[in-house]
């Protein structure tokens, strides 16, 4: 009799030892699945800019510039470039004592992202060096536009009567059927060959 009951006893654990063994496995699998789900694509962003964030304000520029443009979302998140000029122009402020206008320019008018407020309170800090920079583009742009070149092969009439030999002394003109041509001259020895409006050969 006490050799059956010692034999149930027996059999009895070695069932619950089943069970329970079944139920970890379980709850493994549970585990498993739950640790596995990746984060969406925000929120990997959000993530990252938050943690961005914190380096700015921490005042580590170089570490804020690293992130941000090492992560795959620099080409197509707007937040990203802003931040990267933001905390260059912070950088080099701390180090040269003037911040990066060419930089600083680069960040919309409009710009309401991430850090938007303290954005916004370093471009009007700095809003008299952002208007004399764009004042200085703006006449280098204008002297680009207005400074002559030399002829060229390949040039309209137009671009060869702004240019440094401006207007020609005479012209020679010959029209054909499939045709125009025009000997432009310019001095003794110096002419420009133009056929449909287009100069195709130059003889100084």
């Amino acid at each position: 009799m006490d050799r059956w009951i010692g034999l149930l006893v027996v059999l009895g654990l070695l069932l619950g030892g089943c069970s329970n063994g079944k139920d970890v496995s379980q709850a493994n699998e549970t585990t498993i699945t739950v640790s596995s789900t990746q984060p969406s694509p925000d929120e990997v962003i959000q993530k990252e800019l938050n943690e961005v964030v914190s380096l700015i304000k921490d005042r580590r520029y170089y570490e804020a510039i690293k992130q941000l443009s090492s992560s795959e979302h620099y080409q197509t998140v707007l937040d990203y470039e802003v931040l990267v000029n933001y905390a260059t122009s912070l950088q080099l402020e701390k180090k040269n004592g003037h911040p990066r206008s060419d930089l600083l320019i680069k960040i919309p008018d409009d710009y309401t992202g991430v850090m938007a407020d303290e954005i916004t309170e370093h471009l009007k800090k700095h809003e008299k060096a952002l208007k004399e920079y764009k004042q200085v583009m703006g006449k280098v742009a204008e002297q680009e536009r207005n400074q002559k070149v030399e002829p060229k092969v390949g040039m309209t009439v137009t671009e060869v009567l702004n240019s440094t030999w401006g207007k020609p002394s005479d012209i020679n003109k010959k029209t054909t059927a499939n045709s125009v041509n025009e000997q432009w001259v310019y001095g003794v020895g110096k002419y420009i060959y133009i056929e449909n409006g287009k100069v195709i050969a130059i003889q100084e």
